[in-house]
C-alpha cells in the first residue's frame, strides 16, 4: 500500500500469517482495520476460542482455549479440599498396611522361635513327678465269672430196707422132707435178684423179682449139711446197690 499509515507488527504464528497494517484513529492511535470484501489488504487470522474468534482489545485473554498454559477456568476450592482429604486417607491406609505387615512379621518370628525352643527340649530331662503327687488309682478288676459247678448225682438210695424169712429152722424129720420157707424184702432198687446157696445172688440168681415183694421156696432136707444160705441183691439201673443174706438151718 502507498499511504503513510503506520503498521503494527503482530507476533508470528506457526502458520506464517502476514502482519496487518492498522489505520490511525482520530486521536492518532492506530486502530485495526477490518478487512472488507473488496479490500485487498492482507487479513489477520484470529485465534478461535470456545465462543468464537477472539477480537484484540476484548476483555477475554487472547490465549484462552489455545493450550498456551493459561487455564480457561480456575479450580474450585471444594475440589482442592477434596483432593487434600483423599491424599490424607491414602497416606493413612498406607500407614495401617505397613503396621499390619510389621505385626505379621513379628508374629511369625515369635512362632518360629517358640518351635525351635520346644524342639531343643530333651524328653529324657523332663521333670519327674514329685512325691506330693498322688498316684493314679489302678483300675479295679472285675472278678472273672466262675463256672457253675456240675451238679452231683443224687446219692444212691438205701439199698435194702428189710429182708426177712418166716422161719430160720426148716424142721426136717427125714431126708425127703421139703418144708416151705417164705422170704420177704423191701428195697429201693429197681429189681431184686434172689439166690440160693450163694452170698452174691446177682452172679447166680435163682430168680429176679420186683424191688418190694417176696417168694416161697422148698427147703431141701436132703442136702448135706445143716445150714442153707439164701441171699438177695438189690439192683438200681443195672448196678448192685446192696446185698443181704439169711441162713436157714434144718
Amino acid at each position: 500500500m502507498t499511504d503513510d499509515t503506520p503498521t503494527q507488527r503482530l507476533p508470528e504464528d506457526p502458520d506464517d500469517t502476514p502482519t496487518q497494517r492498522l489505520p490511525p484513529g482520530a486521536d492518532g492511535t492506530p486502530t485495526q482495520r477490518l478487512p472488507q470484501g473488496s479490500d485487498d489488504l492482507p487479513t489477520q487470522r484470529l485465534p478461535q476460542g470456545p465462543d468464537g474468534p477472539a477480537i484484540p482489545g476484548s476483555s477475554r485473554p487472547s490465549g484462552a482455549g489455545r493450550g498456551d498454559g493459561v487455564p480457561s477456568e480456575s479450580i474450585p476450592p471444594d475440589a482442592a479440599e477434596a483432593g487434600k482429604k483423599s491424599r490424607a486417607v491414602l497416606f493413612t491406609l498406607i500407614g495401617v498396611g505397613v503396621a499390619l505387615l510389621i505385626a505379621i512379621v513379628v508374629l511369625l518370628v515369635l512362632l518360629v522361635t517358640r518351635d525351635d525352643e520346644g524342639a531343643a527340649v530333651d524328653p529324657t530331662t523332663s521333670p519327674t513327678a514329685t512325691e506330693t503327687e498322688s498316684p493314679s488309682p489302678e483300675p479295679t478288676q472285675e472278678p472273672e465269672p466262675q463256672p457253675e459247678p456240675t451238679p452231683e448225682p443224687p446219692p444212691a438210695p438205701s439199698a435194702i430196707v428189710s429182708f426177712t424169712v418166716d422161719k430160720t429152722s426148716a424142721g426136717c424129720t427125714s431126708a425127703t422132707d421139703e418144708p416151705p420157707i417164705t422170704f420177704n424184702w423191701n428195697t429201693t432198687g429197681t429189681s431184686v435178684d434172689f439166690g440160693i446157696g450163694t452170698e452174691r445172688a446177682e452172679q447166680n440168681p435163682y430168680d429176679s423179682f420186683p424191688p418190694v415183694g417176696g417168694t416161697t421156696v422148698a427147703y431141701q432136707c436132703s442136702e448135706e449139711g445143716s445150714d442153707q444160705i439164701y441171699s438177695i441183691a438189690a439192683i438200681f439201673n443195672g448196678e448192685v446197690i446192696g446185698r443181704q443174706t439169711i441162713t436157714v438151718t434144718d
